[in-house]
């Protein structure tokens, strides 16, 4: 390890320094880097550890330490043993905790840590264990650590091989699609108490009344009650994927500790467990003469006597693990088997542990991922192993590989796909439990049909919408990596089982579903799952369920009864790039229909802020502006100021009805039509009684003929033209995107003439020739250029260069007369390009205007 610093004095002997070093217990005292170590050749990672008081490190207090990894030094942070009765073992757990503002990357793609474990692997001989539970958890869809196996050199020698696991917090949490401001608890108790024997990680100014509320509303219930205890206040299908990646994993050190909860506090409001110290799983028990480090493997044993005396009953590998009935590690935890206590829960619990013991327990895939992770361990593992010993039997590490394999995965299979069957109960072997009834594996796609849908709640509040997704089957579907498109669009979530003959409802907003005056509603056992993304319009439109593979489940068409709003309230100009600043953008309106249109509580809620108040109503026929300054309106009606602006890039717009129904809902770009953008001209729709959901389409719009727009009055049939709008009328979408096609420059016909010359005249891009091209006519000594081009082209300019020799050019000064306008949408413009010279040959160029 190479570490400095630099310091400096001013004349009057003040010394600064870099690092700063500000708080000796929470700042870096040096920069620093490692010589290059050529006789390092592991295929795992490697971090470099130095610290001066290893002793100290070895501590619940520790000490400082510094560290190198993948190419970045971190100094001055504080390093300590870590773990419980692992604590004991003689190669032992770390946790680094690193300074506030040098956090630690473990990954150049997952962020930054603030602090990080390095647990021991003394007590697995197959050094993986850890690793390869958090990467279940994860493939199940429970929220899980990253963890991988990491080479660790300290003050410059080997030291062990250690599994890095990565701290539940925040991070985490962020990074599993999680709110990480949600509530999180790291527990140590049997979900006996929301005070007592746990850690608030965050959010500690609310204290733990929403945890002891959880435990005593779960504790507290039995039958109905516990239902609608469980499914209004717990994430079922991230709660189903924690409990059945237990099981796969046969992780039984978690009924009294080593896990967290977690509510989405600000969002669903919602409970779920996530996993912690995975060390003793894969067979592996604490239960073998009560400790850590033995050589025993339960894959099948639903009731067994263990500990030390072999006189402590114990249920290690039943699926049902961790009930009262069922206990592991003498323990039960009440989260669990309360959570047993309910038919729907424990039917929906079974197919799920089916579809994760077919898709990830039993596939190959899982037996191809340890080999791997034997063969780039294999050369560490006996460098660690002559270091550290063993304790018992003697294993290489293709021996406790093996064991692994053929002791616990092989077995543990046939347990679950055997044993514990439903077609296979009568001949259950264990007298002392019962089978778990396990379905037969779910094959392709159970029907699953549309149920009710409101899509306009009578309060008005869209949040209250919903659709119901129901199971006519005799048995449990999971519909984990289903879909529902059309007008909503929803991912379902992993772990997501609807009981035979059940119910989803699904909701763009979970509290408001739950918060409904009208069954269904909270409080009534409701299993709902949100956000998704849209809402269901009162147009009328079509819902469509697919399955995992994309294919189609089921469709159901919504009835349609939209507002007058909807039917004809129409957004038909936009300034969004004024001449004169922000102040004069304005968004017009017209009323499309028949009949008045009442404007109470139509307002936006994406572009622009606003929302009409009583009183205010469009004729049919009437067009009225929405304007940041009324005083730059004085001839036209102003319905109302709006608060922000538009995005002269371009952005989403969102005008909805009194009742949140969207009465359009589009996205205008800044590049459709340049000379809007940064111009100051306005873009207005082309057709005004088009289908509301052609808003988003480009070639709907056009640009206005003059700077300013027509504001207040009906768009005029003259627009204005741009190259862009030019090119989406003969090139497709694909070609735009190529500049080497449809570019400015580039010759789409192959005739030498640039489709930007053909722009200006008008003419196909794609049809070779020139006619039309413009030509020189000398008049009264000077150079004159006429041709003939599209009527309002806004975006070209006009240089006349001229030449003695055809190689050097001279630019000329150039001007350009007003247009004529020769009738059919075609004008007349000539530019001149000043005195003519005899000896030179004079040219004319386009050159297309940029914002």
């Amino acid at each position: 390890m190479i570490r400095w610093r630099f310091e400096a004095a001013d004349a009057n002997g003040r010394v600064s320094r870099s690092p700063l070093f500000n708080d000796p217990l929470n700042s870096a005292e040096y920069f620093g880097t490692i010589a290059s170590d050529s006789s390092i050749t592991s295929a795992l990672p490697v971090v470099h550890w130095f610290v001066q008081n290893t002793a100290a490190a070895n501590t619940r207090a520790g000490t400082r330490a510094s560290a190198w990894f993948r190419g970045e030094f971190y100094d001055n942070f504080l390093v300590r043993i870590r773990g419980g009765s692992t604590a004991g073992f003689p190669k032992k757990s770390y946790k680094f905790d690193f300074n506030s503002r040098e956090h630690f990357r473990f990954d150049p793609e997952a962020g930054r840590a603030e602090e990080i474990n390095l647990n021991q692997t003394w007590s697995d001989k197959a050094y993986i264990r850890q690793s390869l539970s958090f990467e279940l958890y994860d493939q199940c869809g429970s929220p899980g650590s990253e963890s991988f196996l990491v080479r660790l050199h300290r003050n410059g020698e080997f030291h062990s091989i250690n599994a890095f696991v990565e701290q539940v917090d925040r991070r985490l949490l962020k990074r599993e699609g999680l709110d990480d401001d949600g509530a999180l608890y790291k527990m140590f108790n049997r979900f006996t108490s929301g005070t007592s024997g746990v850690e608030k990680k965050n959010r500690k100014h609310e204290g733990n009344a929403d945890l002891s509320e959880f435990v005593s509303a779960i504790n507290n219930a039995s039958g109905a009650a516990l239902e609608r205890a469980i499914f209004d206040r717990i994430d079922v299908p991230r709660q189903l994927n924690y409990l059945v990646a237990t099981v796969l994993v046969q992780n039984n050190d978690n009924m009294a500790k080593n896990y967290y909860v977690y509510r989405d506090s600000d969002g669903t409001g919602e409970w779920m467990q996530i996993a912690w110290d995975t060390d003793l799983s894969w067979g592996s028990h604490f239960m073998t003469g009560d400790s850590s480090a033995h050589d025993g493997i339960w894959a099948t044993q639903d009731y067994v006597l263990g500990g030390r005396n072999q006189n402590v009953p114990i249920s290690p590998s039943h699926p049902f693990v961790g009930t009262a009935e069922l206990p592991a590690n003498r323990s039960w935890n009440r989260l669990i088997d309360k959570l047993y206590e309910n038919p729907r829960f424990v039917e929906m619990f079974r197919r799920r542990l089916r579809t994760v013991t077919d898709e990830i327990l039993a596939d190959p895939a899982l037996d191809a991922r340890i080999e791997e992770m034997e063969t780039q361990l294999a050369p560490d593992a006996a460098e660690d192993r002559v270091k550290w010993g063993q304790f018992g039997q003697r294993q290489s590490l293709g021996r406790a590989i093996g064991i692994l394999e053929g002791n616990y995965l092989r077995p543990r299979r046939n347990h679950l796909l055997g044993t514990h069957l439903d077609v296979n109960a009568g001949s259950y072997p264990t007298p002392q439990t019962t089978s778990a009834l396990l379905p037969a594996g779910q094959v392709g796609a159970p029907p699953i049909e549309f149920g009710s849908i409101d899509g306009n709640p009578a309060t008005g509040s869209q949040d209250e919408e919903y659709v119901e997704l129901r199971n006519p089957n005799g048995v449990a579907v999971d519909l984990s990596g289903w879909s529902v498109a059309g007008g909503i669009t929803h991912e379902i979530r992993a772990g997501t089982v609807i009981e035979a003959g059940g119910s989803l409802f699904l909701s763009p907003n979970v509290p408001a579903f739950r918060g409904r005056s009208t069954s269904p509603r909270g409080g009534q056992g409701r299993f709902v799952q949100g956000d998704y993304s849209g809402q269901i319009s009162a147009r009328g439109e079509t819902l469509v369920l697919l399955d995992a593979a994309g294919t189609t489940v089921a469709t159901v068409a919504t009835p349609a009864a939209p507002s007058d709003a909807q039917r004809y309230l129409r957004i038909t100009e936009l300034l969004y790039a004024p001449v004169a600043g922000t102040n004069g953008e304005f968004i017009e309106l017209k009323n499309v229909g028949p009949v008045t249109l009442d404007l109470e509580g139509v307002h936006f809620t994406q572009g622009v802020t606003f929302a009409f108040g009583a009183g205010v109503s469009l004729a049919p026929g009437e067009i009225g502006l929405l304007v940041r300054d009324v005083a730059l309106f004085p001839e036209a009606r102003v319905l109302g100021v709006y608060a922000g602006g538009l995005d002269n890039d371009g952005e989403q717009v969102t005008l909805r009805d009194a009742v949140g129904e969207n009465i359009l809902s589009f996205a205008y770009d800044g590049a459709w039509l340049p000379p809007a953008e940064a111009g100051g001209y306005s873009i207005g729709v082309r057709d005004d009684t088009a289908d509301w959901d052609r808003w988003d389409d480009a070639a709907g719009w056009a640009l206005s003929s003059e700077v300013g727009g027509s504001p207040g009055l009906a768009n005029p049939a003259e627009h204005g033209r741009a190259f862009e709008e030019w090119q989406r009328e003969f090139f497709s979408a694909a070609a735009i995107l190529d500049p080497l096609v449809s570019g400015p420059e580039a010759e789409a016909s192959g005739d030498g003439v640039s489709n930007l010359m053909k722009y200006a005249l008008g003419l196909d891009p794609r049809v070779p020739g020139q006619d039309g091209l413009p030509g020189l006519v000398t008049v009264g000594g000077r150079s004159l250029f006429s041709h003939r081009r599209p009527a309002r082209t806004l975006d070209l300019r006009y240089e006349v260069q001229s030449s003695n020799d055809m190689v050097v050019w001279r630019e000329e000064t150039t001007s350009a007369g007003d247009p004529v306008d020769l009738g059919g949408g075609v004008e007349m413009v000539t530019i001149d390009g000043g005195a003519v010279e005899d000896t030179r040959v004079y040219r004319l160029r386009v050159v297309k205007l940029t914002p």
